[in-house]
């Protein structure tokens, strides 16, 4: 069994740390939403139930704020009322989505008296109508408990329709091409959002990769992307950076949007499988190599990035070559940096081709 690490393979030009490319899953993320439901039948029930729940009474039992761009940030309030003959505590104030921030404004009160439970409602990365549920513990001032006997509970909604600045697809995959042969264009269309915000102009940074936009008319653009040529066998990605301008500002840009984009190259000779990896622990992770000509396949080369916690062992079965990848060891120990994610280069030939390829470690 033949043993490569980078402490007995040539090293080649790599960048020292070659980590994934990595940045908002925009349309991905804004997908995870919590739908609230909302309409004036369950509104009418949660006040009447707020009602009979105890001494405290919240007005109102629930709100909707509208719409909120990406990102927007919406603040909030409830009127609490003491309606019993005693002073109440409020214990806590907690939420049900981490899009929302909540307390309240005192912490004590009297019989008839209120306060307000004063919040804030996040946008982030949402899209659709969300919300989150306010749960209000209290108990009697005078029958306080350390151990939060006898606390009660009122529970209010609030909500907002998150709204998008742009409508794009969620990811862009180019899909294959072959090594050496020019890849194929790619095409999708943008449009603007709901959101409230003025941009009527459409920029694309592509990096190394080609772009071209194309007005089709009010508030709608056409864009093409073309990948590079491939000249190592594998998978890439890269963000493509939207920039939405609006003719009217002197802001460079009034907002940027993420748009993930894909793309692989394949070759004629040879078979790699699979082309990704996750490593965990001391877990041992296979990829088989094979000729797509019947040929004998030779690995000359195995290049691991500097300092990267990764060993590479090759392995004929079958007369079938395999490459194990596992997290590096040292002295039965595992190394403390064990999540690391980039790509592995392996240089391949037999006996008439030779060509390079990527195997990617994903974390």
């Amino acid at each position: 069994m033949e043993f490569f690490s980078q402490h007995n393979i040539a090293s080649a030009a790599w960048p020292k740390k070659a980590l994934l490319p990595c940045g908002l899953d925009l349309l991905a993320a804004l997908g995870l939403v919590v739908i609230l439901i909302w309409n004036q039948s369950d509104k009418k029930n949660a006040e009447a139930s707020a009602k009979t729940s105890g001494p405290l009474l919240i007005t109102p039992a629930q709100q909707h704020l509208g719409k909120l761009n990406l990102f927007e940030k919406k603040d909030f309030s409830f009127t609490i009322k003491n309606q019993g003959n005693e002073p109440l505590r409020i214990v806590k104030v907690e939420h049900s989505c981490g899009c929302t921030e909540a307390k309240a404004d005192r912490d004590v009160i009297a019989p008839g008296e209120t306060a307000q439970i004063i919040g804030s409602l996040n946008a982030e990365n949402r899209v659709g109508e969300f919300g989150s549920q306010i749960l209000v513990s209290y108990q009697s001032e005078s029958q306080r408990d350390p151990e939060d006997q006898g606390v009660m509970q009122l529970k209010a909604l609030v909500g907002a329709k998150a709204v998008t600045l742009i409508n794009l697809p969620a990811h862009l995959d180019l899909g294959e091409t072959i090594l050496g042969q020019e890849p194929k264009t790619m095409t999708f269309e943008v449009t603007k959002g709901e959101a409230e915000v003025e941009w009527d102009g459409l920029k694309v940074q592509a990096g190394n990769l080609k772009s071209e936009v194309k007005s089709l008319g009010k508030d709608k653009w056409q864009v093409k992307v073309l990948a590079p040529k491939g000249e190592v066998v594998g998978s890439s990605r890269k963000d493509l950076v939207l920039e939405l301008l609006n003719s009217n500002s002197s802001e460079a840009a009034v907002s940027k949007q993420i748009l993930p984009v894909s793309w692989k190259t394949v070759s004629e000779n040879f078979s790699i499988s699979p082309s990704g990896i996750y490593l965990s622990g001391d877990r041992v992770a296979k990829v088989k190599i094979k000729s797509l000509k019947g040929k004998p396949v030779e690995i000359s080369r195995v290049d691991i990035p500097q300092d990267v916690p990764v060993q590479v062992k090759q392995a004929k079965v079958d007369d079938q070559v395999h490459l194990e990848f596992q997290n590096f060891q040292s002295k039965g120990k595992l190394n403390n940096q064990v999540h690391w994610s980039g790509k592995i280069q392996l240089y391949l030939h037999d006996g008439f081709v030779k060509e390079r390829c990527w195997v990617t470690i994903i974390k």
